[in-house]
């Protein structure tokens, strides 16, 4: 099932990015003259951050007027209306991500993503960019673990621009073996970049420790 969410405004998360990153220096010092030391207390601040958005999002959601609706086919609709600025953000998330590939498909994940951006039924090769970019607007996408998602950023009055691209992306992409192939030397190239970042070293260390018998423990 997708959630579309469209909102038109950014939720400041500075106090509770500086609340955890006061408890990483305050509770748990750490070496900051050695490389793993500082990646260690970045992630263990994301990871106080991350716990923090969560048990705050029920709050959140009503603080800031978030308003939910269930369409007849499931999909779900978050929106968030705010009239400051003549902007809005839609965005289409899929509960899928490397948790739900298997062994000998790893990956599979990131590469239908990047294979989104190839072109659809309605939208040729680069088109999709070319139409978000002369409006003026932004648009990118991302995997995780647990979710895949799709964003355009532009102005109010293109709201049914980012709708239609979304709709198409969800029924009409095209699957061209030839950029598939492309695509998988990309996506290849990306996960060897992370293998050289320390950071993402001692991310994939630790989900691969706590996690077994799971496919959280890929990377």
């Amino acid at each position: 099932m997708a959630i579309i969410s469209g909102c038109t405004c950014r939720v400041n998360l500075w106090y509770a990015s500086h609340a955890a990153e006061s408890f990483c220096y305050n509770i748990l010092p750490v070496n900051t003259h050695s490389t793993k030391g500082k990646a260690m207390k970045r992630f263990i601040r994301t990871t106080l951050l991350l716990v923090l958005m969560l048990s705050l999002a029920p709050a959140w959601a009503q603080n800031f007027g978030v308003k939910e609706t269930v369409l007849p086919n499931g999909l779900k609709v978050l929106t968030k209306e705010v009239h400051s600025t003549p902007v809005v953000s839609f965005m289409v998330w899929y509960k899928a991500g490397s948790r739900n590939e298997r062994l000998g498909k790893t990956g599979i994940s990131h590469l239908l993503e990047h294979m989104q951006f190839k072109g659809t039924k309605t939208f040729g090769k680069g088109e999709i960019d070319r139409l978000i970019r002369t409006s003026g607007g932004v648009g990118n996408a991302a995997t995780w673990k647990d979710y895949t998602f799709y964003y355009e950023t532009l102005s109010s009055d293109k709201l049914s621009l980012a709708m239609r691209i979304e709709a198409d992306r969800m029924t009409g992409s095209l699957l061209d073996a030839e950029e598939l192939a492309r695509e998988k030397v990309v996506v290849r190239s990306e996960l060897e970049g992370r293998e050289n970042n320390p950071d993402s070293q001692l991310y994939n260390e630790l989900y691969s420790s706590a996690f077994k018998a799971h496919p959280y423990e890929w990377p």
